[in-house]
């Protein structure tokens, strides 16, 4: 599976001289603060992050050495449809970074709706991305966006009811045709680069 993935020069050198590359998570800036790594943990990235592995693992994308996944981008559209998802990214990427085009076994991705992973950071519930799948024609719920069955269904002040709720953002067959889609695996390997474009 062709995936776009925005990394430091640091990690394109390390990769392209014939490194397996893992993420650490000490150097992440979305998990830990880049001013104080030990007080300063990003609880939303780290939930974010642990229900990402936690369903990585039950997929069986399992690495043990994976202590957490590698983000990439499956797609990035633009607003400008002059723009490739490749041409997006690059444009949308700090001078200092490089995006590497990177073919990852399929069977070591996991794909989800961007803009609905930031329900899992924030610890809301996942209803409110997309309209019922039931047909049932009554109003829905504005605020959930859900008719009034499937709101009754999901208890909002519930942890367990709201996580549940998650599982709509791999969902990805549901998604408008300009929706990100962005991809989780496990390393990147020298032999899945395609191509490395410099900023």
């Amino acid at each position: 599976m062709q995936i776009m993935s925005v990394q430091s020069r640091i990690v394109v050198s390390h990769i392209m001289h014939g490194g397996i590359f893992y993420a650490d998570p000490l150097h992440s800036p979305h998990l830990y603060s880049l001013y104080d790594p030990t007080e300063n943990l990003n609880e939303g990235f780290v939930r974010g992050y642990t229900y990402m592995m936690d369903k990585m693992k039950s997929i069986g994308i399992i690495d043990p050495l994976m202590t957490t996944p590698i983000w990439g981008w499956y797609a990035y559209p633009s607003d400008d449809p002059s723009l490739s998802d490749m041409e997006a990214l690059i444009a949308s990427t700090k001078e200092d970074d490089m995006v590497l085009l990177l073919d990852v076994p399929d069977d070591l991705v996991l794909l989800s709706d961007f803009d609905g992973f930031h329900c899992v950071l924030n610890g809301y519930a996942a209803t409110d991305l997309r309209a019922c799948q039931c047909d049932i024609p009554e109003v829905v719920d504005e605020e959930w966006n859900l008719c009034p069955d499937c709101l009754e269904s999901i208890n909002m002040d519930d942890p367990g009811d709201i996580k549940k709720s998650w599982v709509h953002i791999f969902d990805i067959d549901a998604l408008d045709k300009d929706a990100y889609i962005q991809a989780v695996f496990p390393r990147i390997e020298t032999e899945w680069v395609i191509k490395v474009i410099d900023r």
